[in-house]
């Protein structure tokens, strides 16, 4: 019989596919701070690229998890 740590051992883990996101996400972080230093233009623009990469990434996690059938990775459920 098998200790209930190693049967979830013997589960596969599910990780999420790359994405450019986070680096489109902190490109924007960066322009809005420079912004901040230098002119407001470089901060709109950093902002807009913000928003865009937030709803892109947001998007693509929703796609995922609906393809997955919405079903989240509880190691130990049946």
């Amino acid at each position: 019989m098998q200790a209930p740590a190693d049967a979830l051992l013997d589960q596969p883990i599910h990780l999420p596919r790359p994405t450019v996101w986070p680096a489109v996400l902190a490109s924007g972080v960066t322009l809005l701070a420079w912004g901040v230093i230098t002119n407001v233009a470089v901060s709109i623009a950093g902002i807009a690229l913000f928003v865009v990469a937030a709803v892109g990434w947001g998007r693509e996690i929703f796609h995922e998890y609906r393809e997955r059938g919405g079903a989240h990775d509880r190691r130990g459920d049946p």
